[in-house]
């Protein structure tokens, strides 16, 4: 996955591509470093940072969603709460604006997780709530798997 991100990353630059490729692109390499985990945390959030600030200036508004999301999950498993609740909740804003039910269930889980980290197991337990029946709404039987851990 890291050799694909590099290679299209450098795809990209040497074609001039800018816009939702060189997002995907942006957003792939920070995935990629995250789960090999050879970088600081603070390196490796710059990679995330690198893909939101892509897919911003690229203006796909409506596929920024994912960027926000995943770079909020990165942030939660580093113990940085309050940059992952804004990134969930820049997010979330798009979501409702876009009606894009798939990733309010995303949404919700990672909340779910904010709120676990928090300590406020009632907030927790509203936001999984939110999450299972967007899970059934939606037929996201996958997320099902993925639980609030």
């Amino acid at each position: 996955m890291l050799q694909r991100g590099e290679y299209g990353l450098e795809i990209a630059q040497k074609y001039g591509f800018s816009g939702l490729s060189f997002a995907l692109d942006r957003l792939t390499l920070a995935r990629a470093h995250a789960a090999l985990q050879q970088q600081p945390p603070e390196h490796l959030k710059q990679h995330f940072d690198q893909a939101v600030a892509a897919i911003e200036a690229s203006k796909w508004v409506d596929r920024s969603p994912p960027f926000y999301l995943a770079r909020a999950a990165f942030l939660l498993d580093n113990h940085d709460l309050a940059a992952a609740k804004a990134d969930v909740d820049s997010a979330r804003d798009i979501i409702q604006r876009s009606d894009m039910a798939l990733y309010a269930v995303d949404a919700d889980l990672l909340e779910a997780r904010y709120w676990t980290a928090r300590g406020d197991s009632l907030e927790a337990a509203k936001s999984q709530e939110r999450a299972e029946m967007g899970i059934e709404k939606t037929g996201y039987g996958l997320r099902r798997l993925v639980g609030v851990s």
